[in-house]
């Protein structure tokens, strides 16, 4: 499926018989522009979606997904599920968004494709959801690949999103996340640091292999060593620990969201900086979530050159002075 979108999409050739182009003011196009077959479409997918999520019919929402979609997707029974969850039953509307929503036609070698890639919302009675629909609603050449190829749903407000999201190519249902926001991402480093200081204290290494992503476990330096020497330097017994000021930065990277952390730890062997650069989220590589990479420096934060740190070396890496440490 991937290739296939890749070929139509460096290929397109988009009918003039559509009505369909890439019209846009700024930032925005106008979806009055897509056709009234493409309306029809649209709505009914919406109303399919919306019914679905209130009767929580788990079947009739998946069935909205395109064969080859629903056979490609990773695990999109769990993540219907999820949809279920987190919506509710209490939707109480949709609507079309002015955001880049586009239409396209292709031909090739006699046969016919239509894609469309429209921004809606689902307002529920607690939240509204930005909803991004891609789809194929005509395939002359392979009815398999006619319905939904994924179904984006965003927490954030509409208007803090933007038309990149029109790229993604990982079919099924996603939850992707433009930001970590604040409350929940020192919410997330208080649960690694504890999750970290517990290891510490038991000196168990499997405990701390554990959460590092699996990319990034298989990737690291002798980690086993590394390990062992992050023990040897902080010793049993964790007195505290606070993520330092402006310590925390969240961003995205298209499918996943980068979390950099910055915290004073103090056991009874001394105090130290330590850096967590962690992926909380990765739709489009699993085997990349979770920690990459555990830095230990020397204090005082402030003296510590941000510029000369290489965050994404994978691992455990000790930089701290073990006598300042200990003073």
């Amino acid at each position: 499926m991937k290739k296939l979108l890749a070929i139509l999409l460096l290929t397109a050739v988009t009918l003039s018989a559509s009505g369909c182009d890439f019209l846009q003011e700024g930032s925005l196009r106008d979806l009055d522009y897509v056709t009234s077959l493409e309306e029809t479409y649209v709505q009914n997918c919406m109303d399919r979606l919306t019914e679905a999520l209130k009767t929580q019919d788990t079947q009739k929402i998946k069935d909205l997904f395109s064969r080859r979609a629903q056979k490609d997707a990773e695990d999109l029974d769990a993540a219907i599920k999820n949809l279920q969850e987190q919506v509710g039953d209490g939707v109480v509307s949709w609507e079309k968004l002015p955001m880049a929503s586009s239409s396209e036609g292709h031909q090739y070698y006699g046969s016919q494709s239509m894609m469309i890639s429209v921004w809606t919302s689902i307002k529920t009675d607690t939240q509204e959801y930005a909803v991004l629909l891609q789809g194929i609603y005509e395939d002359t050449d392979e009815p398999d690949h006619e319905g939904l190829f994924a179904l984006l749903i965003f927490r954030e407000h509409y208007l803090d999103l933007d038309a990149s999201w029109s790229d993604w190519d990982e079919p099924g249902l996603h939850f992707p996340r433009t930001t970590l926001e604040e409350s929940h991402a020192e919410e997330y480093v208080a649960k690694r640091m504890e999750q970290l200081t517990e290891a510490l204290q038991e000196q168990d290494r499997e405990k701390v292999k554990s959460l590092f992503s699996i990319q990034d476990l298989a990737n690291a330096k002798d980690p086993d060593a590394s390990i062992e020497e992050l023990f040897s330097l902080m010793g049993t017994n964790v007195i505290s620990w606070e993520i330092l000021p402006d310590g925390i930065e969240s961003r995205r990277n298209y499918s996943r969201i980068r979390l950099t952390s910055w915290v004073s730890l103090k056991t009874d062997t001394g105090e130290f900086v330590v850096m967590l650069l962690d992926f909380p989220l990765n739709e489009s590589k699993p085997a990349e979530q979770g920690l990459c990479s555990i830095q230990v420096f020397s204090p005082p934060y402030e003296d510590i050159n941000k510029n000369h740190v290489t965050p994404l070396t994978p691992g455990v890496h000790i930089f701290a002075d073990t006598e300042r440490g200990e003073e």
